[in-house]
Parts: structure tokens; sequence; C-alpha cells
């Protein structure tokens, strides 16, 4: 993905999240609190897909993407997050502990993004 392509990811994301913030939070500490996961990840795709569990359809919300919630747990069983990565994955996600943790598909490209609820777009 090119700066330009990144820098527009983000902005998308940013635009969805000032709609869906309350909603991801809610769900973020729900996954928590019910001991699934100590580390919710929501993914963010431009079509549909098969991992964890669908919570925001782009076009029912007028949204930039898709949003599915799920957790590093089911990253690691489905091999997105390797063995030997996963210590680096708990140190990162802590470091972001008021963050939301975002996978975001583009271009059949995946990354973590890590977005401030609170922040700006200036702030990424």
């Amino acid at each position: 993905m090119t700066d330009e392509q990144r820098d527009e990811v983000l902005v998308q994301l940013h635009e969805d999240l000032q709609q869906t913030k309350h909603q991801l939070i809610d769900l973020k500490e729900q996954i928590i609190e019910a001991d699934v996961s100590n580390y919710p990840i929501f993914v963010a795709t431009e079509f549909p897909i098969d991992l964890g569990k669908k919570v925001l359809d782009k076009f029912e919300n007028e949204l930039h993407w898709h949003y599915n919630a799920s957790h590093l747990e089911e990253f690691y069983a489905k091999k997105v997050v390797l063995n030997d990565k996963l210590a680096e994955f708990k140190k990162l996600y802590k470091e972001h502990t008021g963050a939301l943790c975002l996978f975001v598909i583009h271009d059949e490209e995946g990354d973590f993004v890590f977005l401030n609820p609170k922040a700006n777009r200036d702030e990424f």
C-alpha cells in the first residue's frame, strides 16, 4: 500500500469511527468483561469476510468499511498472528490500551492499526 493509499484509509477509518466509536468501545468492553479475550480486534474490510462476527455493515450504516468483532485468540487459531509474533503483538496491544485495535484488509493486504477514538484526524 502506498503512503497516499494508507493516508486515505486512515481518513476513512477516522470518519467511520466518528459514527461508530461508542458502539465499538462498548463491544470491546463486552469482549473483555465476558472473559472472551483481553485482546479484542475489529476487522475492517471492503468486502464481507469470514473472520470474526459481523457487527457493522458499511451499506446499512453508511460507512466506508464493514466491521467484524474478533480477538487475538481467533487470529492465532487462524494463523493470522503466528506463534513467534504473539508476545510482540500482546506487548504492542498493551501499549495502546485506550485505542481500538483494527485489522484493516485493503487490496488483499492486511495490517493492524491502533486508533484512539478520542483523537483528531491529525493525531493518527
